[in-house]
């Protein structure tokens, strides 16, 4: 059986040489570079803006990567909290303790 993060198709649509875009439900994930050296990235959740450009990245793949990976942390973790709630009534966080070493 499929998991819903398998599910989901990232496929940049290039709006320019140096500009790509790629939407999904309320998200958007920008991805532009900005000089040689320079690429900069940007993850929205519809008016929201949930991460931007930091880190910076260096090329056109690693600014993609990084707009991926905060995309899916930020949907999933969402995911993770509404089925807790709906299963225990509350968000359940795990304590753990600090062990000095």
């Amino acid at each position: 059986m499929k998991t819903e993060q398998e599910l989901i198709p990232i496929t940049w649509e290039s709006l320019a040489s140096d500009d790509f875009v790629f939407r999904y439900e309320r998200y958007c994930l920008r991805v532009e570079q900005m000089n040689k050296k320079y690429w900069w990235w940007a993850v929205y959740f519809g008016d929201l803006h949930i991460a931007f450009d930091d880190p910076r990245a260096k090329t056109e793949n690693e600014a993609k990567y990084l707009a991926e990976i905060y995309f899916l942390r930020h949907k999933f973790s969402g995911l993770l909290e509404q089925e807790q709630i709906r299963k225990f009534g509350y968000i359940k966080i795990k304590h753990t303790p600090n062990h000095k070493t």
